[in-house]
């Protein structure tokens, strides 16, 4: 008799998977997938802010974002044209964040 080298498929000498092997194998190597795209996806995912929508997230007037831009206390924009510029949703929430944290002495009940 031929030594047959095992596919490591199954635990038979056959020189193809079985059936049942393919299944638990495409199976397998689906859910390798799904973790993998669900480990990468909140890095995938970046979301941007139009000015209209920073102004009502964060309640600071046009002008007075652009000077904390200029002063380096706002996240800079990102440019998008020539004439538009948003923000990285991320980045604003995360200096709401901190403001938040910044406060002293708040009341949680107001």
């Amino acid at each position: 008799m031929k030594n047959v080298e095992k596919t490591g498929l199954n635990d038979t000498n056959d020189l193809f998977p079985t059936f049942a092997d393919l299944v638990f194998h495409s199976i397998k190597v689906g859910l390798c997938l799904r973790l993998q795209y669900q480990q990468l996806e909140p890095n995938m995912t970046h979301q941007i802010l139009r000015l209209p929508e920073v102004v009502n997230r964060t309640g600071v007037p046009r002008s007075t974002l652009y000077a904390k831009v200029a002063e380096g206390e706002f996240p800079t924009p990102i440019k998008l044209g020539q004439r538009s510029v948003a923000w990285s949703a991320a980045e604003v929430e995360a200096w709401i964040d901190s403001r938040i944290s910044q406060r002293g002495g708040h009341n949680d009940d107001a």
